[in-house]
């Protein structure tokens, strides 16, 4: 499995500002730590984001690589979101793009 600097370092370079304008996102992988996105600047930061996404780490690898989709692993409970569900659904074209770049 990566880790969380691979993860950071892929999603760092297929974002744009065009992904979620000013909003905020976070993705919580349990036992791992988190990737902050605000704009098309990624850390690692643990801020309230506008979007939270908090998945163990087998589930966020498998998101991460495409092999499953964040609908399938939300309906199934293994991912959980809170706030902005809509910001929620830009999430996976941004895995697309890491994972080819990473």
């Amino acid at each position: 499995m990566k880790t969380l600097e691979e993860y950071t370092s892929g999603i760092a370079s297929a974002i744009s500002t065009d992904d979620f304008g000013s909003k905020t996102v976070r993705l919580d992988i349990a036992e791992v730590g988190s990737i902050y996105v605000s704009g098309a600047s990624v850390s690692n930061a643990t801020d309230r984001a506008d979007c939270e996404l908090k998945t163990d780490h087998a589930t966020f690898e498998k998101m991460f690589h495409g092999q499953l989709d964040s609908t399938v692993a939300f309906g199934q409970g293994a991912l959980q979101i809170d706030g902005d569900m809509g910001l929620a659904l830009k999430v996976p074209p941004l895995f697309v793009r890491a994972a080819t770049k990473s």
